[in-house]
């Protein structure tokens, strides 16, 4: 989700502007630095604060404050804004309130995005996993842990090894990281393997994987 990182001084004049600020409001920061920071923002109902002075305020006041504005690009257009405004102070010299902003509608499709995952990860019988680079497990599901006999917790931040009994002669571990170098993700594959948690229970799964760094852009792994 695209973030804007802006700061606003003592005077309400931008004196601060990251590149995410230009993609988000348009203007280049030798346009709007130290210029008053309304100019971010779409005009006031009458008889309410102006935007601007209220974040700030906020910012200054709670110390940390985070909401909703109407805001404006350059070229006119008003959009939500969702911000999240703290004040700064350095040694000796005036406050700054730092300010994070992101369009509303990319909040909330990140907010849905996230109560699916959730819920899917919550409520879901078959089980699902994320994996980092070396194996080890970043998340997986209640039903993963019921099929490895051991609780979620114990999972996390080990490796794949640790949890199964393999006699394919590391074949296993060949095919993740033949996905991982590019290769098409593995779709319904039986494996073979005894859970630690269940050591007189044999066990054949069908797995399927593919690369989680394709999917998001963030950090390597895989998930399946």
């Amino acid at each position: 989700m695209p973030v804007a990182v802006l700061g606003i001084d003592d005077d309400d004049r931008v004196c601060y502007w990251g590149p995410g600020a230009r993609d988000l409001f348009g203007y280049d920061s030798a346009d709007v630095l130290a210029k008053p920071g309304a100019v971010l923002f779409a005009d006031a109902p009458p008889g309410t604060p102006d935007p601007c002075a209220r974040l700030t305020g906020l910012g200054r006041t709670q110390g940390y404050w985070r909401g909703r504005l109407p805001a404006r690009h350059r070229d006119g257009t008003a959009f939500d804004c969702g911000f999240r405004a703290f004040s700064v102070t350095g040694s000796g010299g005036p406050s700054v309130v730092m300010v994070l902003a992101s369009r509303s509608d990319e909040l909330d499709r990140v907010k849905t995005n996230l109560a699916f995952l959730d819920a899917l990860f919550e409520t879901c019988p078959i089980g699902l996993v994320m994996l980092d680079e070396d194996l080890r497990y970043v998340h997986l599901n209640q039903a993963l842990a019921d099929m490895d006999g051991l609780p979620i917790e114990a999972h996390l931040g080990r490796h794949t090894d640790e949890f199964m009994i393999m006699s394919d002669g590391g074949e296993f571990r060949r095919m993740l990281r033949a996905v991982a170098l590019g290769g098409a993700p593995v779709v319904g594959t039986l494996v073979g393997m005894r859970p630690r948690g269940h050591p007189d229970r044999d066990q054949v799964r069908s797995v399927s994987f593919f690369p989680l760094s394709q999917a998001v852009g963030s950090r390597p792994g895989w998930a399946g």
